[in-house]
């Protein structure tokens, strides 16, 4: 089934006598078809590469919030799966042909209760939160791996004491019989946070650099947030970020740079939500702006002179200069929207449950739109959270049960 992106133009034309005012009218209304004012020309869209169903079968997988690249580019990584989640579920960009990837992590069991001081009695859960690097040939990868150690009940009192928790890193070969991990173990927790995420961010092309971002929500609703730079010799953090609201993980990377945005909603008391620019090989805060409510998406431009932040509840689009953090321009371009995106034309894609938008990065106007309905036909409801733009390849989820993959070259 071809899908078609609707394009606006505008009818335009000179002054003429009023004896010409009823056929100017009339040829517009010809031309520009139902809307004289915003001509619609059907444009058709590229056929799909691939439809994913993510929900059955034995490749089953619950859509990750975080999907990103991996292997050059060349595989997106979906999520993980299976006994400790550590089946990696992998598709790949160019034909849709899914793969899977198998970290031992059961067999590393002893050496993390052997670097965790595990006592006898005590019991350890492990699972794989992330796969932030894989090489295209397989001979390296890296994973985030989360574990909680339950301590032995105390004989006297018969309460559990409370679990240790850690975030790691372990570099591997898939490739290898007898894979032997590196371990680094990130910053713990403060004893204040009541909680502590941990996401990749960025990797280097040989997965021997990771960058992260570590965050936890303080009794205050603030949030700590910090920067972390790992190595298979050394983890440390590269920035803390002085976040004064909440934020729920969501960060925006081109290149070297990253847009960090806190999580407002309106009429929520304490401060206004706002936006970061970070230098990610230094870690510097280079600007900071305010940002609209329910901050879904963030596009940097390729000179790093210009971003662009979006808010889905009140469904505004905000250009910001990149120096000053002073807004240029604001339009209201529709909410339920969960990103946005730069394309390498220079346009900026927005993906909402009602279908995808494509706005003029100046101006911000729409300038192309493709209906969702068009691309899940027989979907009762459509939810487009977990969207990415991997190059010129867009994974389009749907209820993170079905998705599928649009190369938007060209577009």
């Amino acid at each position: 089934m071809s899908a078609t992106i609707e394009q606006r133009s505008s009818c335009i034309g000179a002054k003429r006598p009023r004896t010409w005012a009823i056929g100017a009218v009339l040829a517009c209304v010809f031309v520009c078809g139902q809307h004289p004012a915003h001509a619609a020309r059907q444009v058709k869209a590229a056929k799909p590469i691939a439809r994913l169903d993510l929900k059955s079968g034995p490749q089953a997988v619950r859509l990750s919030s975080y999907v990103h690249a991996v292997a050059g580019g060349t595989l997106a990584w979906l999520g993980n799966s299976g006994p400790a989640r550590a089946t990696q579920q992998l598709v790949s960009l160019s034909s849709g042909e899914r793969s899977q990837l198998i970290i031992p992590l059961a067999q590393w069991t002893p050496q993390l209760r052997q670097r965790l001081a595990a006592p006898a009695g005590s019991r350890l859960v492990a699972y794989v939160e992330d796969l932030p690097c894989l090489l295209t040939d397989g001979s390296r990868a890296v994973a985030l791996v989360h574990t909680r150690l339950l301590l032995p009940r105390d004989p006297q009192t018969r309460r559990r004491p409370k679990s240790q928790q850690a975030d790691w890193l372990v570099w591997w070969s898939p490739k290898a019989r007898n894979p032997k991990p590196s371990w680094r173990r990130l910053p713990a927790r403060t004893a204040t946070q009541r909680t502590h995420t941990v996401r990749g961010v960025k990797a280097d092309a040989t997965c021997d650099a990771i960058t992260l971002v570590s965050y936890g929500l303080l009794p205050d609703r603030s949030t700590r947030t910090q920067l972390l730079h790992a190595t298979p010799t050394q983890v440390r953090v590269l920035a803390t970020v002085p976040t004064k609201g909440s934020f729920n993980g969501r960060i925006f990377v081109a290149n070297s740079l990253a847009v960090l945005a806190e999580y407002g909603v309106k009429g929520r008391k304490g401060p206004k939500p706002r936006a970061y620019l970070l230098d990610l090989r230094s870690g510097n805060v280079l600007m900071t702006t305010p940002a609209p409510n329910a901050c879904y998406g963030a596009a940097i431009d390729s000179a790093g002179h210009r971003i662009w932040l979006y808010g889905a509840q009140n469904g505004v689009l905000w250009a910001v200069d990149a120096k000053t953090g002073r807004k240029l321009r604001s339009r209201r371009v529709g909410g339920t929207g969960h990103g946005l995106f730069r394309l390498p034309s220079g346009k900026l894609l927005l993906s909402r449950n009602t279908g995808l938008q494509w706005h003029d990065a100046k101006s911000l106007k729409r300038v192309g739109r493709l209906e969702s309905r068009t691309l899940f036909p027989a979907a009762k409801s459509l939810h487009s959270e977990g969207a990415r733009l991997m190059g010129h390849t867009l994974l389009l989820p749907n209820w993170r049960d079905r998705a599928i993959l649009l190369n938007l070259r060209g577009k």
